[in-house]
């Protein structure tokens, strides 16, 4: 999952899983700085900007079920803005062949 696609908690979960390991407070500036990042998503004008998440990201319930669950919701929340394309590479997909599937079109 890309930085700035993040939440708080699921950046710390991966963060706090991290070999080598990381001190807290290493964990705790990587994790504002990243936060921080996000802030890109506010600027005028936005930034046009397209991610390619791989199926099995989503499935994957790093840092708990919970965290996961709000990590779902970030997405769809950023993913609903107008500048902001996330598209889901098929797990069994290779060579990134599924580029050239027709796309339905949006809401």
């Amino acid at each position: 999952m890309q930085g700035l696609l993040q939440t708080e908690d699921h950046a710390r979960a991966v963060f706090s899983k991290r070999r080598p390991f990381l001190s807290e407070e290493t964990i705790e500036k990587r994790i504002a700085d990243r936060l921080s990042r996000q802030q890109v998503f506010d600027r005028w004008p936005p930034p046009m900007v397209s991610y390619v998440l791989e199926e099995v990201v989503l499935d994957r319930p790093i840092g708990g079920r919970h965290i996961h669950k709000e990590q779902l919701r970030r997405l769809l929340l950023v993913g609903s803005k107008r500048n902001v394309e996330i598209q889901v590479m098929p797990t069994g997909c290779e060579d990134g062949r599924w580029h050239s599937r027709p796309r339905s079109p949006g809401p």
